[in-house]
């Protein structure tokens, strides 16, 4: 996942309510979808925030483009679950991560683990940025709970 957005850095001043999609394995590990980072229910997990290749053209002022950070969503972003045909299979089905009618990403539901969606936080002193689209990057997240999707 790549997040797209004007680079504004801050530190949190509380804890800031986030979730991301997760894979869960059958030895109960939670991994990231994109980059495979392995993740663990209340444990503070870290990251760097990797600079950012800039798009400055006569369609982007400035707009940032970051890929190695701890990404996340607000709550306010929803999750629809579409089966693309109502004879198949979730094989044949996508998870769509939306806001607003506008999709921000789609995950086939082909993969061999299933998906959760895991609740937690930015906490308090991390470093971090939202953009237009209810998305996070973040230098730390701590997970607290997951539920099935």
């Amino acid at each position: 996942m790549c997040w797209i957005g004007h680079l504004q850095l801050k530190i949190a001043q509380e804890d800031i309510p986030i979730f991301k999609i997760l894979s869960s394995t059958p030895d109960g590990r939670l991994t990231s979808i994109y980059r495979y980072y392995t993740y663990t229910l209340n444990k503070e997990a870290e990251s760097l925030i990797k600079t950012p290749h800039i798009l400055n053209d006569e369609f982007n002022n400035n707009i940032s483009i970051i890929d190695v950070a701890l990404h996340s969503y607000s709550p306010s972003v929803k999750l629809l679950l579409v089966n693309h045909h109502p004879m198949m299979s979730l094989n044949n089905s996508s998870l769509y991560i939306m806001m607003e009618g506008l999709v921000l990403d789609q995950i086939p539901l082909f993969r061999l683990n299933p998906l959760v969606k895991a609740y937690g936080v930015i906490p308090k002193g991390a470093t971090y940025c939202k953009n237009d689209r209810e998305e996070y990057i973040s230098n730390k997240l701590i997970l607290k709970h997951i539920e099935s999707i």
